[in-house]
């Protein structure tokens, strides 16, 4: 049985939206709206990244495509300021605005072959793979306690990182969307499987991480507070012990 690549991602596109609806909820009752809308916005991003890949009657043509592409990158970037937002950091949005507008201008210049086509997809893969760079940077200098969570999720953006690097090195061979070459189903079912597995474990580091840090610092706060069989007695004033 051949896979179908418009089936594979609606699948992906429906557990994005899932877990842009769990962070919705999971923030809504603390009304911290900001937060809430970093938090879902790298997997409403990412939905609509997969609604154009899989209803190619949107946009037809090359700019079905192109727009999947621009908002992957725009979910990494988002999945950037979420992660930065944990860590106890302002968002940056400017640097992922850039990368987005590089990349539309490229694309818009590139057809399905050719010299800009290579260049636009050479730098998609190039953007991913800086935006994990920056997140493992983060990760690495964040003043807060790491955690088992945090080390894990370095880890797992070293390993994509290193991915699209790869990609990028490989693109005039690779078919797309692992590279500039035409497309065949098991480049997408790849690409689409992998860009799974990494979402979901993002988020769960998303939900671990905050949950980790409150653990340490209430287990530091039961440290530091002496046991109460060693309690000094408090001393009495002059007037009660006459």
């Amino acid at each position: 049985m051949t896979p179908d690549p418009s089936t594979l991602l609606g699948y992906s596109t429906v557990i994005f939206l899932l877990l842009g609806v769990h962070f919705i909820l999971s923030e809504f009752s603390g009304r911290r709206w900001s937060r809430m809308a970093w938090y879902a916005a790298p997997f409403f991003l990412g939905a609509v990244s997969g609604l154009f890949s899989t209803v190619q009657s949107i946009l037809p043509g090359q700019w079905g495509l192109r727009m999947s592409s621009l908002f992957m990158i725009m979910a990494y970037g988002a999945a950037w300021q979420a992660m930065r937002i944990i860590l106890g950091y302002r968002t940056r949005v400017l640097p992922v605005l850039l990368a987005c507008i590089v990349f539309f201008i490229l694309s818009a210049l590139s057809g399905r072959t050719g010299l800009f086509h290579v260049l636009s997809t050479a730098f998609r893969l190039a953007a991913l793979a800086m935006l994990h760079l920056l997140g493992i940077w983060n990760l690495r200098n964040a003043e807060q306690i790491t955690t088992p969570a945090r080390r894990n999720l370095q880890r797992l953006l070293t390993l994509y990182a290193g991915f699209y690097l790869l990609l990028v090195a490989l693109v005039l061979w690779l078919p797309a969307p692992l590279g500039a070459a035409p497309a065949t189903i098991w480049a997408v079912a790849t690409y689409n499987f992998l860009t799974v597995v990494e979402v979901t474990l993002f988020a769960l580091g998303m939900i671990a991480i905050p949950w980790e840090q409150l653990a340490f610092r209430q287990k530091e706060l039961i440290l530091q507070d002496p046991p109460f069989g060693r309690r000094q007695p408090p001393r009495l004033s002059g007037m009660a012990r006459k």
